[in-house]
């Protein structure tokens, strides 16, 4: 059962240290906000349920390698490597027809499913535009003494209308279908970089941190299944990544 909780910066481990270029700072570090005003609606209608809850991705299903992301919208870390190092695997490696990526939200810090949410309230057609919106301004909206009121404010300045702001956070049927995304995410047995799996435990999922990545079913998680402790061999790094591509 997900429940809400209100951790959010101070949650961060060293594995964001880990997962993106040295020099970054731990909450917000040189990502720029995205100025919004408040403007005419662009996003009046709800998408279908259908469209909602479909995988989210960046190239094409026939390529040869198949990256997944995962990532918190209130983590640090995982804002850096959706903004900095995801660009640098699509020029180098979706645009070039080498791999797939699918974007999911994990919640493995207790946030809310809101701004997982309204990201695919968005559209396809702006899915992507509305992650990138609500990682850039991460700072402001996760900090907010009520940050679910704050993201849906800022999917307003992004264009959303308010009904369809109100229609997404209290879709009943979108809230289960991300937190089905997010317990199958756990309970998958994963390879691991060393040949050994890792399966779901009864006190833990089979991914512990993000950001994390599965490259051609390979788990990229920065983190040993025994004590929690980190693993650089086994971190989301574009070196990592890069061991595992065909």
């Amino acid at each position: 059962m997900l429940q809400p909780r209100r951790n959010r910066c101070a949650a961060l481990s060293l594995l964001g240290a880990l997962a993106v270029a040295a020099g970054m700072a731990a909450c917000g570090g040189s990502i720029a906000p995205t100025p919004l005003t408040p403007t005419i609606a662009t996003i009046t209608t709800l998408p279908t349920i259908d469209e909602m809850l479909s995988d989210k991705t960046l190239g094409s299903a026939s390529a040869p390698n198949q990256i997944v992301e995962y990532v918190s919208f209130i983590h640090a870390a995982s804002a850096t490597f959706h903004l900095q190092l995801v660009p640098q695997l699509k020029t180098q490696y979706v645009d070039t027809l080498k791999a797939q990526i699918t974007f999911r939200n994990l919640f493995l810090s207790g946030e809310t499913l809101n701004a997982a949410a309204l990201a695919r309230c968005a559209g396809n057609a702006r899915f992507f535009d509305a992650v990138d919106t609500i990682f850039r301004n991460q700072a402001s909206w996760a900090a907010a003494s009520d940050p679910d009121a704050a993201v849906g404010r800022l999917m307003l300045g992004f264009g959303m209308s308010q009904s369809v702001v109100d229609g997404c956070v209290g879709n009943t049927a979108l809230q289960n279908g991300l937190a089905k995304i997010h317990t199958d995410a756990l309970s998958a047995t994963y390879l691991l970089p060393d040949g050994t799996q890792r399966a779901a435990s009864p006190t833990q999922g089979s991914i512990l941190a993000v950001p994390a990545v599965v490259v051609n079913g390979v788990l990229l998680d920065g983190k040993n299944a025994s004590d929690g402790s980190i693993n650089a061999d086994n971190a989301p790094t574009l070196a990592n990544i890069q061991k595992f591509l065909k």
